[in-house]
C-alpha cells in the first residue's frame, strides 16, 4: 500500500485499487501482526515480503514476492521484529 495525498493505493497480486482513505486511517484498521508501516508513504503485508536487503547506499529495502522493491525508513530492527511476530503468530 502506498500513499497518494488523501488516497491509498493498494497493490494486490494481479490488480491495483485506489481507496479514498489515508494510510494513517487504513493503518488503524489493519491487523498489526500482518501489516507494518515501513515509511511515511508505505504499509506492507509482512506475509508478502520475500527478502529484506540493503541497497548500494546501505539503506534498508524490502523485496516483495511480486518483485516490487520498497524503500524502508523505519529501522531494520522494527522490520525484523514485525516479521518475527508474524512467524510466531502462524
Amino acid at each position: 500500500m502506498e500513499a497518494a495525498d488523501n488516497y491509498a493505493i493498494i497493490h494486490a497480486d494481479t490488480s491495483t485499487q485506489i481507496l479514498r482513505q489515508t494510510l494513517s486511517e487504513l493503518e488503524r484498521e489493519l491487523a498489526p501482526q500482518h501489516f507494518l508501516r515501513v515509511s511515511r508513504g508505505a504499509i506492507v503485508n509482512l506475509v508478502r515480503v520475500a527478502e529484506l536487503t540493503s541497497d548500494a547506499a546501505g539503506r534498508c529495502v524490502l523485496k516483495m514476492q511480486s518483485g516490487r522493491t520498497i524503500p524502508v525508513t523505519r529501522t531494520r530492527t522494527e522490520i525484523e521484529n514485525g516479521i518475527r511476530k508474524l512467524v510466531h503468530s502462524l
